[in-house]
């Protein structure tokens, strides 16, 4: 039988290929051919956060990166990242950095360095 651990990187290695899909726990389990509960609990004590808040941080760290990019509105980038909606992505996203996703990626902007001023320096 396969440890904790080695059953929970399995689990973060199907959430990563995973993640624009929707991804829950009874699945994750069916995967591992364990219950919930010991998925649940399993993971608190690998990753040191909870399913869901970790499913949730990957989300937001694609976010940030795709919102580094100018081609995607906001809402395609929350419908990619698997968001169901604007408001639960805003709500989340905001939780997780501080900052609105269109205050993310202004303050992206803000802080890139353009070719011109570069060179001024």
């Amino acid at each position: 039988m396969a440890s904790s651990e080695s059953r929970i990187l399995y689990a973060t290695e199907f959430i990563r290929r995973n993640l624009a899909q929707r991804v829950t726990l009874g699945e994750v389990a069916a995967l591992l051919g364990i219950s919930r509960f010991t998925v649940s609990r399993s993971f608190k004590t690998v990753m040191r956060v909870t399913f869901r808040q970790y499913l949730l941080q990957r989300r937001i760290e694609w976010a940030c990166d795709l919102l580094k990019g100018h081609d995607r509105s906001i809402t395609d980038i929350a419908l990619i990242v698997g968001f169901g909606d604007l408001p639960r992505f805003d709500k989340v996203f905001k939780g997780q950095t501080g900052l609105s996703p269109s205050a993310y990626r202004k303050k992206l902007l803000a802080n890139a360095v353009s070719p011109g001023a570069k060179k001024a320096m």
